[in-house]
């Protein structure tokens, strides 16, 4: 993302804002990337940011692996993206490429 406000031409600051998210009765902090702006004060948000951040939490709510759990995983066995995917066979190719 730029740098500079759209608006005014100003400076963007990295924020992070923390909410609670709720799924299923269960709930845990959502971090959310702000950029706003040091003069006028407008704020940009990256959507898909914010929905992968859900997503995550709602696939470790449901049992589910994470693309950062698989990932820690095949980092634990010391092995590279290929490695595991040779493994783990042809159907996971697009999982190992986490």
């Amino acid at each position: 993302m730029k740098s500079e406000c759209p608006d005014c031409g100003f400076r963007l600051v990295k924020h992070v804002e923390r909410e609670e998210y709720d799924y299923k009765g269960k709930t845990s902090d959502l971090d959310t990337s702000i950029l706003r702006c040091s003069k006028c004060g407008k704020e940009i948000v990256n959507p898909k940011e914010r929905d992968n951040h859900k997503k995550r939490i709602e696939l470790s709510v449901d049992g589910f692996l994470t693309d950062r759990d698989i990932k820690r995983i095949r980092q634990k066995l010391r092995l590279t993206q290929h490695e595991m995917a040779d493994k783990l066979g042809s159907w996971a190719k697009n999982i190992c490429a986490i």
